[in-house]
């Protein structure tokens, strides 16, 4: 599968756009268009995967977009008594996080920032009390729970890997390789085409239908009308609340 560079997938677009060269839309604007359509893509799959909770990391393996971006931290081992560690490089969201121990990697429940105190303080409440844990602080370090009982902090040297997606590339002029193949730059052109025709008054409700039936092929799940609803509630709070992230 070929990984494009900007400026064929950008005559792509602008032969769909019937505009070969700028005009009306200029090359900025459809760049700007493409980096939120590839940015947008990517949470959208992100929130599909996190849903699955313990599957997560089996149903990324699985799934061709998400192996463009899945990578795995350096060997390291946690520190007695030392609770945040650094993100690995890349970083964008963890997909799997585990603590080796007696040479078996163990999943940890992540657990919401805001929830913190709690786990520390109170870790018998949760639904899985004797399973390590982990959170990401606002400071951008992956901080464990893994102790039995208040002030849960790492008490041994186990090692830890962290399994994540990387950030998509900003695409920033003609020459920059995209790094999304071809398959999977399908929505993306339909989002850019869509705002497209926003700007020029037109509703191009059939690109936006476009975008949601195209995205919905690489979202991982387990129901392709349960993950459809959930591509479009993502498009709907993209410019709202914000789809955490």
């Amino acid at each position: 599968m070929a990984t494009p560079i900007w400026a064929a997938v950008n005559a792509r677009i602008r032969n769909r756009l019937g505009e070969p060269t700028a005009g009306y839309w200029t090359d900025a604007e459809l760049l700007d268009y493409y980096n939120e359509a590839i940015h947008l893509q990517h949470r959208a799959v992100w929130h599909a995967l996190a849903a699955l909770e313990d599957r997560a990391y089996a149903e990324a393996l699985e799934n061709d977009y998400c192996r463009l971006f899945l990578a795995k931290s350096s060997a390291a081992n946690l520190a007695a008594g030392t609770q945040d560690y650094a993100l690995p490089t890349g970083f964008w969201r963890a997909v799997r996080v585990t603590i080796t121990v007696d040479s078996v990697e163990c999943p940890c429940d992540f657990v919401p920032f805001a929830d913190d105190w709690d786990v520390r303080t109170l870790p018998h409440r949760g639904p899985t009390p004797t399973r390590p844990k982990y959170t990401i602080t606002p400071e951008a370090k992956i901080r464990f729970y893994v102790t039995p009982g208040k002030k849960t902090v790492p008490n041994s040297t186990n090692a830890y890997a962290v399994y994540f997606m990387k950030q998509p590339v900003t695409v920033v002029d003609v020459t920059t390789d995209t790094t999304v193949t071809d398959p999977f730059n399908a929505a993306p052109e339909e989002w850019v085409c869509y705002l497209a025709m926003v700007k020029q008054y037109d509703g191009g409700e059939q690109y936006l239908a476009g975008w949601v039936k195209k995205l919905g092929v690489i979202v991982p799940g387990p129901s392709k009308e349960t993950e459809e609803k959930k591509v479009i509630n993502v498009t709907k709070n993209y410019y709202g609340a914000g789809v955490g992230g």
